[in-house]
């Protein structure tokens, strides 16, 4: 409330009260796991978050951080993750192919304003290879019961940036059921 007593000239007056809410400013830091991933690898994104520099003996930090990643393959926008201790951390297996520009942005809390994350970087790289069945519209591949003819399929793959090896389905990656059922491999 602010008070003028008033003059000879105006008359006193008071100011309503009101209530004013100081926030601290909050600086939040990005690391990653590794700076280039496979196709489909997981990359470890660790949020610190912090008082600003110089700021002291304000009350613990609390809140959310999403992380975000924007690059030419595409984008990618995690949903809030809370933050323990002013930490917060995310295994990601699905950022865009590509190179990408990594942040976090902290949401802030009752005492403190949000904040972003400088960009950081992770390269993915594109998967090795590609596999297709021919014909192209079969959703899955049945094996007919030994004397029963089954049409023939052809699988192809295709080597990608450079592959050149061999691809192979050992019998534990193969769930191979009875004949005339659905088999899979993975």
């Amino acid at each position: 409330v602010a008070i003028y007593s008033g003059d000879s000239n105006y008359n006193g007056a008071q100011t309503p009260a009101f209530s004013l809410t100081a926030k601290y400013r909050s600086t939040a830091v990005l690391t990653t796991s590794i700076s280039t991933s496979s196709n489909g690898g997981d990359v470890v994104l660790t949020a610190v978050v912090t008082p600003d520099t110089g700021q002291t003996g304000g009350p613990p930090i609390s809140g959310t951080a999403q992380f975000s990643a924007v690059g030419i393959g595409g984008s990618y926008t995690s949903d809030p993750v809370p933050l323990v201790n002013g930490r917060a951390q995310l295994t990601v297996n699905s950022l865009p192919t590509g190179s990408n520009t990594v942040q976090v942005y902290y949401g802030g809390d009752d005492h403190y304003f949000s904040s972003y994350s400088a960009a950081t970087y992770v390269t993915v790289l594109p998967p090795d290879f590609s596999f297709a069945t021919n014909p192209q519209s079969l959703p899955m591949v049945v094996i007919g019961a030994p004397g029963q003819s089954s049409t023939p399929i052809a699988f192809a793959i295709t080597g990608q940036s450079g592959y050149n090896s061999t691809v192979s389905f050992s019998p534990a990656s193969c769930s191979i059921l009875p004949a005339g059922s659905e088999s899979a491999c993975s």
